[in-house]
């Protein structure tokens, strides 16, 4: 691959990774959360289950929960994300992610961007969440039994926390670069407006 070819990859790699790349994945990934809250009711599932020294359990499952859960996690890694490269390009300017943002770990992630404080119920969802994204809100078992964690019901309580936070995060991402922001290495945001977050948009003003 010659020269030329390598920059435009990094171009385009760049261009892609910027800080609004990662604020527009997040809200789709709200939004497709949401589509599956509002069919929750539909997919309650009744078992009963017991182990070699259990006695039967019955057990009630809202199976999309888990689901609603995954992607709420996903959403809330994208914000986090986001900022942290909205905070320093130089996560993402060589062409890779550092080292940092290659985490799922929410709460260290979260940890790592500047001005940013969670509250206790923030953080008990963050963690939550990031228990579900590589074990049980993918999979029935984790990849060895020493794994195993008892599964969480996604609540309207932690599902109201999540809404929150998420518009916090959001409108704190959004309000970094609305007025712009520049990779350093070519691709850059000239301006950006979203209704979500306040935004006026005015068909007169110009973009460029």
């Amino acid at each position: 691959m010659n020269d030329i070819a390598i920059q435009n990859k990094l171009q385009r790699f760049v261009r892609d990774a910027m800080p609004d790349g990662w604020l527009c994945f997040a809200n789709e990934l709200l939004e497709a959360a949401e589509v599956l809250w509002k069919h929750s009711d539909e997919n309650l599932r009744i078992e009963v289950t017991s182990g070699l020294s259990q006695a039967p359990e019955v057990k009630k499952i809202f199976t999309v929960r888990r689901t609603y859960l995954l992607l709420a996690g996903f959403a809330m890694e994208n914000l986090l994300k986001g900022l942290l490269v909205a905070a320093s390009a130089e996560h993402i300017t060589s062409g890779k992610l550092s080292a940092e943002l290659k985490s799922h770990k929410l709460l260290e992630l979260g940890e790592l961007v500047p001005d940013l404080s969670l509250t206790s119920d923030e953080r008990a969802f963050c963690k939550l969440a990031q228990e579900a994204i590589p074990y049980w809100g993918r999979y029935p078992i984790p990849l060895e039994a020493n794994g195993v964690l008892p599964e969480t019901a996604m609540t309207i309580q932690r599902r109201d926390t999540f809404i929150g936070l998420h518009q916090r995060l959001g409108q704190k991402l959004h309000d970094q670069i609305m007025n712009g922001w520049d990779s350093g290495v070519g691709p850059r945001i000239r301006k950006m407006r979203a209704k979500k977050y306040g935004s006026e948009i005015d068909p007169s003003e110009s973009l460029l």
